[in-house]
């Protein structure tokens, strides 16, 4: 749970806003987007080995696609945000 509520906290400061929420299950962290009166789950980060870890992105069909990335947990939450952003941007919807 900290670990989730630290990559929270480091994608807020990094997209300039406090409706994104990141939730843990298991060895993936569900990044999503708070709306209000519903929340879009947006991208997750799995862990593939011992603080190595690879982003997925939902699609509006619902499929998870990967994206060419890995690496540590900061440099994935850093790639969320420069990659993702406009999909975890509260005006974009």
């Amino acid at each position: 749970m900290a670990v989730a509520a630290g990559v929270q906290q480091h994608l807020r400061k990094l997209l300039g806003h406090d409706q994104v929420k990141v939730r843990p299950y298991g060895k993936r962290l569900f990044i999503q987007l708070d709306l209000g009166d519903e929340v879009e789950t947006v991208a997750r980060l799995t862990e593939h080995r011992s603080n190595q870890y690879g982003i997925d992105f939902r699609t509006h069909q619902g499929r998870w696609e990967p994206l060419p990335e890995e690496g540590t947990l900061k440099q994935m939450t850093e790639a969320v945000a420069s990659q993702l952003g406009p999909y975890l941007t509260p005006d974009n919807y």
